[in-house]
């Protein structure tokens, strides 16, 4: 007998375990291809909310952005300032606060992880028709803003 989480929840729920196998190997996917830029997803995910910002982004907003604790995002600080491609500021405004702030090699890492995403989209669209493409990115869209706003359907 399997006893396997992932199994068992596929005989109970064959739409919701083919979601939650493919959300699986298309992390596992990307953390090889990000492997290569020597970065993670939680570091790509910090990166772009850096790469996006108007200028440095207090820690806090950070975590906030990223869904997860301040202490998450200061480890992740921790890790991203060790590598180079982060730095912490002082707030001008209140010397007690401290900023994160992308470097240049933060950037040029970045645009690399980006790049490597890109190709893993492609190989996997090529499997499938222009117009399927559409309903599958149309279906992916319409299933977040259900569990987003389950009330509003």
């Amino acid at each position: 007998m399997n006893n396997n989480p992932e199994h068992q929840i596929h005989r109970l729920s064959p739409l919701l375990g083919l979601l939650l196998k493919n959300d699986r190997l298309a992390e596992a996917r990307m953390e090889t291809v990000l492997k290569e830029t020597q970065l993670t997803p939680a570091k790509m995910a910090a990166l772009y909310e850096l790469v996006h910002a108007e200028g440095p982004l207090p820690l806090s907003q950070l975590a906030e952005q990223l869904h997860c604790a301040r202490s998450n995002a200061t480890q992740l600080v921790d890790r991203l300032e060790a590598d180079g491609l982060v730095k912490r500021v002082h707030d001008p405004i209140d010397r007690r606060s401290v900023l994160a702030q992308i470097t240049e090699e933060g950037r040029n890492r970045f645009l690399e992880g980006a790049e490597a995403i890109t190709i893993v989209e492609r190989e996997l669209l090529e499997h499938f028709t222009p117009q399927e493409r559409e309903l599958f990115r149309g279906f992916l869209a319409r299933l977040q803003e259900i569990w987003h706003n389950p009330q509003t359907h």
